[in-house]
């Protein structure tokens, strides 16, 4: 880049790609720094056949399945690097090692990715409900049109049904994904029961999903291999490093990676300094720039912002997702063959109103066990391995699983500080999480009403398991949008506040997380910062 740039974006995840693009398209230069690691093992290893067909045939399916040292094989805990396969462990892999955090009861995961955590999402896209980002802190009116604009630009497939008045407003879908055996029986089952299930304030329909059922652009469908969890044929599912991989070919843009960003600082004559670590040699070097949009994730960015105001040891809100899992079986599906095409992520949307209001939704995506394995289930089995692998063989083709999020909102028992460590490098983000006891209960409550709704759609649920905190990988609230000019919160154009030319773009600015993943929500928040930025600085 031959000219200073305009904008520096820390980060290339979800919010940084969408934020990027947006100040591109309006002419000014962008330069992003990352730290870019990247699979250089499984991406061009995975054969594009369907999911069933490598487990028959493939004789070294070992090799990416299970990974090249059986590190997609993980028989500990159940939080989010367990749910991890081989091909995504590149995500979480140098941040577990560079990135400090401590607290023995919540399980804090980062990333330093070419992409973020989005390279392993679930695919989620949900807006807010017009509630909900009131509580978030943001305006419905001023949101719906990135809302539209981000849903155009990644594609994201649905359904107008029965959701559609709990789920949040989002005209741009492409159709549905098909459905497996599981999820069309569940469906069909839902259909004759609507009313009984209405009565115990829950609905059923189809996700709102980050992928192509019809081509985008040079992006192809999704094949329906159940492969999603290992592989992205086509760049069906929208990951970051897709959006990326265009804007590295535009003329106003540069990326560049192996790089940690410490701290900022503002000179008296203007402008942001950028204070950055080499990865690869250890050396500290910075960059300067008009404007600096933060999105290095919530729990990233935060860290970057306590230490560059030094607001070391100052407690800051947390707020996160809880979530758990309900493994449940078909009863009427024993025995059946499995889909013979099918994607591997969520196939049916559950919504539960237990306030009866539509203030405090509850929702949980269902999945089938297509392209996963059976080891994700032994660690969970009360019995021997031997007597689990001949009971799991003969249930996983009636075996569906539910994935219940809870909402959250900042409260006294939960806060993260920063300690100052040797080197900037070495800080420690300690994390407390202690939620009112009242909170245990209300998700307990929910978890027997979907246990209930599962029975009324023809499922037996075997249990409910609790992943643990901050397994869900929500982080926000820590920087949170206010009205009162306060240090450490954002103004409603998501400048941090103490700072000129600083603007957070990702999660750590939410007050408030619903029962969803964000990933939609912030990358359209995150356009509509760079897009009022944008169009402020033409004005000029």
């Amino acid at each position: 880049m031959s000219e200073a740039p305009t904008f520096i974006v820390v980060g290339s995840g979800a919010s940084a790609v969408v934020a990027a693009a947006r100040v591109l398209d309006a002419g000014h230069r962008v330069l992003m720094l990352d730290s870019g690691d990247v699979d250089d093992r499984y991406s061009q290893r995975i054969p594009q056949r369907p999911f069933a067909t490598l487990r028959q045939e493939d004789a070294s399916q070992h090799e990416y399945l299970l990974g090249h040292a059986a590190e997609g094989i993980d028989l500990g805990g159940t939080g989010p690097l367990a749910q991890a396969t081989a091909p995504r462990r590149f995500v979480f892999r140098r941040a577990l090692q560079l990135l400090r955090t401590s607290g023995d009861s919540f399980a804090a995961v980062e990333s330093l990715a070419r992409g973020g955590l989005a390279e392993a999402w679930g695919a989620g896209a949900f807006p807010f409900t017009d509630h909900e980002l009131r509580q978030a802190g943001l305006d419905a009116g001023e949101m719906a049109p990135h809302y539209e604009a981000v849903a155009r630009q990644i594609g994201i497939s649905g359904a107008d049904d029965d959701l559609a008045p709990w789920r949040g407003a989002l005209a741009a879908l492409q159709p549905p994904l098909a459905l497996d055996h599981n999820a069309a029986a569940l469906l069909a089952s839902y259909e004759r029961r609507k009313q009984q299930l209405a009565r115990m304030n829950v609905r059923l329909g189809r996700p709102l999903l980050a992928v192509l059922s019809e081509g985008l652009g040079e992006r192809r469908a999704n094949p329906l291999h159940g492969l999603d969890f290992w592989s992205n044929a086509g760049a069906s599912v929208f990951r970051p490093s897709v959006l990326l991989d265009t804007l590295m070919g535009r003329p106003g843009f540069e990326y560049r990676s192996q790089l940690l960003v410490t701290h900022f600082d503002e000179p008296a004559s203007g402008g942001v300094r950028v204070n950055a670590t080499d990865l690869q040699h250890g050396s500290r070097i910075s960059f300067t720039a008009d404007h600096l949009l933060l999105c290095a994730g919530a729990l990233g960015s935060t860290r970057i912002v306590l230490r560059s105001t030094g607001h070391y040891d100052q407690p800051v809100p947390l707020v996160c997702n809880e979530h758990a899992y309900i493994p449940s079986v078909r009863w009427r599906g024993l025995g059946a063959a499995a889909s013979g095409r099918s994607h591997a992520l969520a196939q049916l949307t559950v919504l539960m109103d237990p306030t009866g209001d539509q203030q405090h939704l509850v929702q949980a995506q269902i999945y089938s066990f297509t392209g996963m394995l059976l080891a994700r289930l032994l660690k969970d089995s009360p019995l021997g391995l031997r007597d689990s692998l001949s009971i799991f063989q003969a249930l996983a083709s009636s075996f569906v699983i539910l994935g219940v999020q809870h909402e959250d909102v900042a409260s006294p028992g939960k806060h993260l500080v920063l300690r100052r460590g040797p080197v900037p490098e070495e800080d420690v983000l300690e994390i407390r999480w202690r939620p009112d006891a009242s909170v245990q209960a209300v998700q307990d409550a929910a978890h027997r009403g979907f246990c209930e709704a599962m029975r009324v759609l023809g499922c037996w649920p075997l249990r409910v398991v609790r992943p643990g905190a901050g397994s869900s990988v929500h982080y926000a609230g820590m920087l949170p949008f206010a009205d009162e000019n306060r240090p450490l919160t954002l103004d409603r154009s998501g400048r941090l506040r103490e700072t000129r030319s600083v603007y957070v773009c990702d999660g750590a600015g939410l007050n408030y997380l619903p029962a969803k993943g964000p990933t939609l929500t912030l990358m359209a928040n995150a356009r509509r910062i760079a897009c009022e930025l944008a169009q402020s600085l033409c004005k000029r």
